[in-house]
């Protein structure tokens, strides 16, 4: 099947700024410790999808997971709906099959509860099956490290910076896929669920579907990408997701997530987004008292780093 990159909200180009470098240490011969990485395929239109999204929440919520699990939704699998990408439908790729359906999973993209296809279907299998997949992986050393920084600029964009390192065996078809994902998103009419259900990891933007070429100089790698904000999504709920993966476009079970890092733009140092082309500070309600984030509606104050202020009705 072929497969066509396309980008959304992203350039891609090889880094130049000064990056705190990765440990100095030596890989042992069995390699990195391993993130695990995993995919949820759900839509507004799966009945099955909310209890899905349960079985994945209670799973990263294991205190042996904190730091070495990660996940991104792709709105694609059983129809689409209002959070679905471009890039999603192409990952259909990956079902290896002309039946599509939602809730899947994948764990790296490596074929587990399947032999014929890295998605597997989320209904079926508990959650101590599933842990039991991602524990295999994690017990698995990967030949890469991967670390990700992220800063949003007076311009409203997030600048990414991804570096990495590998150990001496030779890595082929390696390549770098950056994601933008939000959480506490409130669903419009999702099926199978009461109102107030609320999407969690929904990739928002991302660099390509099948990510960039990693451009190696010796056993390590730079890359950096930049994404434009949209004034509706939440800083205070935004993360970036970066990943090694293979690209064989050829073979659909060899399409392996090597390794994965992740930061929280609500942690990376950044006071707010930018206002009117200035920095936010922060956001006050109509009696002075601060607020975490943004108000998605109503009267509020807006604070600028430069002193400023001014009242702001959504």
């Amino acid at each position: 099947m072929n497969r066509i990159n396309t980008v959304i909200f992203c350039a891609a180009v090889t880094a130049t700024c000064c990056l705190p470098r990765l440990s100095a240490q030596e890989p042992s011969e069995e390699g990195f410790s391993r993130t695990v990485f995993l995919e949820e395929f759900t839509t507004e239109m799966c009945n099955n999808c909310p209890a899905a999204s349960v079985k994945l929440h209670n799973i990263l919520e294991y205190p042996d997971y904190e730091g070495r699990v990660l996940a991104v939704c792709h709105h694609i699998g059983f129809l689409t709906d209002w959070l679905t990408l471009p890039e999603d439908k192409e990952y259909l790729w990956l079902y290896n099959s002309s039946q599509n359906y939602a809730p899947g999973m994948m764990i790296d993209r490596v074929p587990t509860l399947s032999e014929t296809s890295a998605v597997f279907g989320m209904t079926l299998p508990s959650e101590e099956e599933i842990s039991e997949e991602i524990d295999k992986r994690l017990a698995v050393p990967s030949p890469v490290r991967v670390k990700v920084f992220a800063t949003v600029g007076d311009d409203g964009r997030v600048t990414v910076d991804v570096e990495g390192e590998k150990t001496p065996e030779r890595q082929k078809n390696t390549m770098i896929t950056v994601y933008l994902v939000e959480n506490n998103i409130e669903a419009r009419l999702q099926s199978g669920a009461a109102d107030g259900f609320i999407h969690q990891h929904v990739t928002r933007a991302m660099n390509k579907a099948w990510g960039e070429p990693i451009e190696w100089e010796g056993d390590r790698f730079t890359y950096q990408c930049a994404f434009e904000l949209d004034e509706a999504w939440k800083l205070s709920d935004m993360e970036v997701v970066a990943i090694v993966n293979r690209d064989v476009p050829s073979n659909v079970l060899k399409c392996e997530v090597v390794n994965a890092d992740a930061v929280s733009l609500g942690q990376s140092g950044v006071a707010g987004i930018t206002g009117r082309g200035r920095p936010v500070a922060a956001y006050y309600d109509m009696q002075g008292r601060k607020l975490h984030c943004r108000p998605d509606s109503g009267l509020y104050i807006t604070v600028y780093t430069d002193g400023s202020a001014e009242k702001v009705i959504r």
